[in-house]
C-alpha cells in the first residue's frame, strides 16, 4: 500500500512528460547558441524554464505526499486501517493528474514551437562541438542585457574594487542558455574597464579544467597587454 499515490497516477501522463522533456532536452545547445540574436529563440527559452520548474514542483509534491502515505500507512495496526487510509488520497490523485495534464499541455505547446524557430537536435551529443570563447561580441547583435551589464559595471568600478589588498570577485551564475559568455563579453569590452583597470585578460576555461594552463594565458595576456604587442 505504500506506494498507493504513485501507483494510482496516470502512467501514460508521465510518460509523455519524460518523452516531451528529452524532445526539448536535445535543442538546448542549439537555443542556447541562436537566443543571443533571435528574441524569439530567447523568449521561448524563458517560457521553456517557466514550464520545467513547474513539472519539478508537481514531482516534488508527488513524491512528499507518497512519503506521507508510505510513513503514516506503515504506523496502522490493521490492514483495514491502512486501506482506509490509503483510500483517501483518491482525491489527490485526481488534484495532480489534472494538473499533470495541465503542465504537459503547457510543455507539449512549448516543444511543438521547436520546429518553428527551427532548433536541431543533436547538438548535446557533441561535446567537443564548443569552440573556444574569446572576448570579441557584436553588441549590435545583443538584445536586453544594458541593465543587467550596468549593475556588473557598477560592481566593478565601485571604490571597493580600487584597492589591491584584497581580489575581488564578481560572478555570472544561472542555468544554460541564458547568455552569460556575451554578458561577459560586454562588460569585457566596455571602454570603463579599459579606462579603470590597468591590464585586462579573457581566459575561457573548457569543462576539462587545467589551473596550469589558465594562470599561463592569464599571464601571457597579462604580459601582452603590458608591452603593448
Amino acid at each position: 500500500m505504500a506506494g498507493a499515490v504513485g501507483k494510482k497516477l496516470n502512467s501514460e501522463l508521465l510518460k509523455r512528460l519524460e518523452i516531451t522533456l528529452l524532445s526539448v532536452n536535445v535543442v538546448l545547445d542549439d537555443a542556447e547558441e541562436k537566443q543571443i540574436r533571435n528574441k524569439n529563440v530567447k523568449k521561448w527559452l524563458e517560457e521553456l524554464k517557466d514550464a520545467v520548474y513547474d513539472a519539478e514542483d508537481l514531482l516534488d509534491e508527488i513524491s512528499t505526499e507518497s512519503l506521507r502515505c508510505k510513513v503514516e500507512a506503515e504506523s496502522q495496526s490493521s490492514i483495514t486501517q491502512v486501506q482506509n487510509f490509503c483510500s483517501s488520497f483518491n482525491p489527490f490523485n485526481k488534484g495532480v493528474n489534472s494538473k499533470l495534464e495541465e503542465v504537459l499541455a503547457r510543455l507539449e505547446f512549448i516543444a511543438k514551437q521547436k520546429d518553428v524557430l527551427g532548433l536541431k537536435e543533436g547538438f548535446a551529443e557533441k561535446p567537443l562541438r564548443r569552440l573556444e570563447e574569446t572576448s570579441v561580441v557584436d553588441e549590435s547583435s545583443v538584445y536586453g542585457r544594458d541593465a543587467e551589464k550596468e549593475s556588473i559595471m557598477k560592481l566593478l568600478l565601485s571604490d571597493e574594487t580600487s584597492g589591491y589588498d584584497d581580489i575581488g570577485v564578481v560572478t555570472i551564475v544561472g542555468m544554460g542558455g541564458i547568455g552569460k559568455t556575451t554578458l561577459a563579453q560586454l562588460v569585457y569590452n566596455d571602454y570603463r574597464l579599459k579606462e579603470y583597470f590597468s591590464y585586462q585578460a579573457w581566459v575561457c576555461v573548457s569543462e576539462e579544467f587545467d589551473i596550469f594552463r589558465v594562470l599561463k594565458t592569464i599571464l601571457e595576456q597579462v604580459t601582452s597587454s603590458a608591452t603593448g604587442t
